[in-house]
């Protein structure tokens, strides 16, 4: 099992990686999607085989499917009452029509995401207009 705290260090380590559509390496370039592999993959918690489904940049703008909630409840994510979210659990958010990114909360009403506006995995205050677009929360597998 891994901790809530071991896994806020190992997200924060990706801080200031570059946004790289589809990537997941710590330093030369990740999106929202990597960054959470990324951080599971280091701490054990995805196999090193696993890969997320191919996504384009703009699905979320002409689709209705839900293809990030799929992805979290087919590792395992537990769906929590966003009201319950602790640090170390995932948040989604809603961009276009659907949930379209995420990132982890850390303590502090901070989250740490990678987003294509801002260029690079960054801390956000998980506050007004950017906490209004959060819409699930879930606890990652093997972390308690």
């Amino acid at each position: 099992m891994i901790t809530r705290d071991q896994l806020i260090t190992e997200a924060l380590t990706w801080k200031d990686t570059p946004y790289h559509h589809h990537q997941s390496c710590k330093g030369a370039g990740c999106d929202c999607v990597g960054l959470v592999y990324g951080v599971c993959l280091v701490l054990g918690i995805l196999p090193p085989t696993w890969k997320p489904d191919a996504y384009t940049h703009q699905w979320h703008l002409h689709k209705n499917e839900e293809v990030l909630l799929k992805l979290l409840h087919r590792e395992g994510a537990r769906l929590i009452p966003l009201s319950s979210a602790q640090p170390g659990d995932i948040v989604t958010f809603q961009y276009g029509r659907v949930s379209s990114h995420l990132g982890i909360l850390l303590p502090g009403d901070r989250i740490i995401h990678a987003h294509m506006d801002v260029g690079h995995v960054d801390i956000t205050l998980f506050t007004g207009p950017f906490k209004a677009r959060a819409r699930q929360a879930f606890v990652i597998p093997g972390v308690v």
